[in-house]
């Protein structure tokens, strides 16, 4: 069964910015009762992180992720795959003009995301090229995130104070274009190459309250020379700064190739700029090339 903003796309609010969607938030996403079940089983299987992975450096804390269907409750598999469904594509399609999406059915990076009370995931550009299509003759360039909220507990009056808030900030990290509370049973569905997005603000619901959702990416098939090969870039904020030895991990982390032109310092993104971006020899927003085909009409 699909979800209902699919069968009427007049149900979802754009916020178009170059080209061709920056982020569709969509309330509802999920028929009801489906979303009750899958919260219920969300939360049980959250309450045990053991076979999850745990992200904990100094751009995430305590951030979880579980990739495997193997390890997900029922109903949880079935939204997963439900995402991955050639119908439920067609549908994205039609909504983002994007073509040929493929999603991804090992869930590098996606699956269930689950942030403890006090963590969060620092404002970033995803990586662009999915790690298994590495050496391809068309490898698999990232394009496109679907993001669910299922916290029961989060709701619009409960929203003011949790904090954990999705945001997208533009090009030159100087402004926060888009906030999007982690409602219950809201989506997001965004652009993803050279999109500066993240949670940065702490989850700060009480102990036991998790910050819940489901996730999945979707990706074209690319010439390897059409595309930027990077892991992710973290950025900052205004007003944010960084040892020296924290800059270049985060350069490093991002593009070991990359990380010997560096020329920046620290000392100037103390500043609230985009220093870090300029110190990247290239590394720039994406946007529409030869190898993201979009539909000329729906």
């Amino acid at each position: 069964m699909f979800h209902s903003w699919l069968m009427n796309q007049t149900q979802i609010e754009h916020v178009k910015y170059e080209w061709p969607l920056q982020v569709s938030v969509i309330p509802e996403f999920i028929e009801p009762n489906t979303a009750a079940t899958v919260a219920r089983e969300l939360r049980d299987v959250t309450s045990s992180l053991g076979q999850f992975v745990k992200y904990d450096n100094d751009w995430e804390r305590q951030k979880y992720t579980l990739h495997s269907l193997d390890l997900m409750p029922t109903s949880v598999r079935d939204q997963i795959e439900l995402y991955r469904s050639p119908g439920f594509i067609s549908k994205l399609e039609l909504a983002t003009g994007l073509c040929n999406l493929i999603p991804d059915q090992a869930n590098h990076g996606s699956g269930i995301h689950c942030t403890l009370p006090g963590g969060y995931l620092n404002v970033h550009q995803d990586f662009t090229v999915l790690p298994s299509s590495y050496g391809r003759p068309k490898e698999l360039k990232r394009v496109l995130n679907l993001l669910v909220f299922l916290n029961p507990y989060v709701n619009p009056i409960t929203a003011q104070t949790s904090g954990g808030e999705f945001e997208i900030w533009n090009d030159t990290m100087t402004q926060c274009v888009r906030s999007v509370r982690p409602i219950f049973n809201t989506a997001v569905l965004f652009w993803t190459p050279g999109v500066n997005h993240g949670q940065p603000n702490p989850w700060c619901a009480p102990k036991g309250q998790n910050r819940i959702s489901l996730s999945a990416y979707y990706y074209q098939e690319c010439d390897p020379s059409s595309i930027e090969h990077w892991s992710t870039l973290y950025r900052l904020r205004p007003g944010e700064c960084e040892t020296t030895d924290q800059f270049k991990a985060r350069i490093k982390r991002a593009s070991p190739q990359r990380y010997a032109t560096i020329t920046t310092t620290p000392s100037d993104m103390a500043k609230g700029n985009s220093s870090d971006q300029s110190s990247l020899s290239g590394r720039k927003s994406s946007r529409r090339n030869e190898c993201t085909p979009v539909r000329t009409a729906h």
